[in-house]
């Protein structure tokens, strides 16, 4: 999913003489432009689990600027939906930002709630902390959907009006997302000691010497980039969900869909294993997939043939869409 998040600055000229201790303002700074985003318009492409296909209200931001001279200072910006607008504002007048007059980049991440360590040096080195842990309940019920924008160049000199103090921030996922699609087949025993395709357990486990991802650290808010020193053997998942029901065109709708920390290079394969009806099937999983990046949905479509689980097909959707593969569990 990419939120498109276009500020609307309204500016305010303060007199000379202002205050020197005011946050993000140079001190040189004859006079100072206030900027606080009256308009946010948010539109979406693709969707997200965790924050849906856009913000709702009082949903919320985290922003900051940087450039020579500025002390970075979070600010929080909150938005009001009245359909079909957004309206969005600083949470509190705390959260104003205040431009010297030079230029300066303005930066985004979600949550908003997360702490940030800030950095105004040339090349910063921003960061927010996150947590991806490697065990979870369906449909990311513990997981933040990590995002980061940059935004254009606002106060610049080669922009002038309202331009000048006006920013798109494009907003990306830092993590990746896995969707299990698992569908009962024409056999499976729907009878009367309880069996109806009820799903307790999701689990992936690393058949080699290359873990997952796991564990408390920190994102890069210039690009992203994830710092997690921590690592797990199996990423688990679990919940209470139902397969779907079976029918002639197999459904697409997944039962379970999780975040979890963009991989490298992933196993040649993984073994796959999930608890259906109390019962526990298992199977080496052989994937296409040489990783899972940023901003890409993984698909896996399983389907559930009597004691038997038949993974027909493998396949990366939005996010980004990507190659898949197949493979057989029982």
């Amino acid at each position: 999913m990419k939120k498109l998040l276009i500020f609307t600055a309204a500016i305010c000229f303060l007199a000379a003489g202002c205050s020197n201790n005011e946050e993000n303002a140079l001190t040189s700074s004859t006079k100072e432009l206030k900027v606080s985003a009256s308009s946010i318009n948010c539109s979406t492409s693709t969707r997200s689990v965790v924050t849906g296909e856009s913000f709702a209200s009082g949903n919320s931001i985290g922003i900051f600027v940087n450039g020579s001279g500025y002390t970075p200072k979070k600010a929080i910006f909150t938005v009001t939906v009245t359909n079909p607008s957004q309206i969005w504002a600083p949470t509190t007048e705390s959260d104003n930002i205040y431009l010297s007059g030079l230029s300066a980049i303005v930066y985004g991440f979600y949550p908003a709630s997360t702490s940030v360590t800030l950095d105004n040096s040339e090349n910063h080195t921003s960061t927010i902390d996150i947590s991806v842990p490697a065990t979870d309940g369906f449909n990311a019920s513990s997981q933040n959907d990590y995002m980061y924008a940059v935004g254009e160049s606002v106060v610049d000199n080669n922009k002038s009006g309202e331009n000048s103090n006006s920013t798109t921030l494009n907003f990306h996922h830092a993590l990746s997302e896995l969707s299990f699609i698992v569908n009962l087949d024409a056999s499976y025993p729907i009878d009367a000691n309880g069996n109806s395709g009820k799903i307790a357990s999701i689990k992936l486990t690393s058949t080699d010497d290359s873990p997952f991802t796991a564990g408390d650290g920190t994102m890069k808010v210039l690009d992203g980039t994830i710092n997690i020193t921590g690592t797990s053997k199996t990423l688990t998942f679990t919940g209470n969900a139902t397969c779907n029901a079976y029918k002639s065109t197999p459904s697409a709708n997944p039962v379970a869909v999780q975040l979890v920390a963009p991989k490298t290079a992933i196993p040649t394969s993984l073994t796959l294993e999930l608890i259906i009806d109390n019962k526990t099937m298992s199977t080496t999983l052989t994937t296409p997939a040489t990783s899972w990046d940023a901003g890409k949905n993984y698909s896996y479509t399983i389907t559930v043939k009597g004691t038997q689980l038949l993974i027909s097909s493998v396949s990366i959707t939005d996010w980004t869409p990507a190659t898949g593969g197949s493979g057989t569990v029982q």
